[in-house]
């Protein structure tokens, strides 16, 4: 008899124990299907963005290295968000680039540089209203310049002359350029 009682006692604690367990597992269940829907919401306005960005030649994470020969050893503290221009360039597009980086300067993590395939720094100076650093880099001395032909175009440029981020913007799409700026 007293076995009986025991084992019914034994029971009744497991059975108290298996359901404390099964309702603990049930709302870890329901904690991680509330992350699971979150990561799959990033995870598709990630993907939409990239598609979206994907269209203007965004070359994310894809590395190419400038030589120290071409821009010199800048000695870079941190990262610089490069406008990469060139003389046969449209001026009004160049002109607009480089009002729309004064405008969001102040909101970017990065400093930021002008690379212009000029004949001088006063040739640009004199052409257009630059508050950036200006470095003199001729054309084609960045491997990404024959892909973007004649076309003013934007990268991130590495402590180790690395670059990165790369974005090619079409003719008249600036809300594509700020929101490039926005990613990085």
């Amino acid at each position: 008899m007293k076995l009986g009682i025991v084992i019914i006692v034994i029971l009744s604690v497991l059975d108290v124990f298996f359901v404390i367990r099964l309702k603990t597992s049930s709302e870890q269940i329901k904690h991680l299907n509330f992350l699971l829907a979150a990561k799959e919401s990033q995870i598709a306005e990630v993907t939409a963005k990239a598609s979206y960005l994907n269209d203007n030649l965004i070359i994310g994470y894809n590395k190419f290295a400038i030589a120290d020969s071409v821009i010199g050893n800048l000695h870079l503290i941190k990262p610089l968000l490069i406008l990469r221009i060139h003389s046969a360039d449209c001026n009004t597009c160049i002109a607009q680039s480089l009002k729309v980086l004064e405008m969001k300067a102040h909101e970017l993590k990065y400093n930021v540089a002008v690379f212009a395939d000029f004949q001088s720094i006063n040739a640009v100076k004199q052409e257009f209203s630059v508050t950036f650093p200006i470095f003199i880099v001729g054309k084609n001395k960045i491997d990404i310049d024959k892909k973007a032909g004649e076309s003013a175009y934007y990268f991130v440029l590495e402590k180790d002359n690395q670059l990165h981020d790369v974005f090619m913007p079409k003719s008249g799409r600036m809300n594509l350029f700020e929101e490039y700026l926005a990613a990085l």
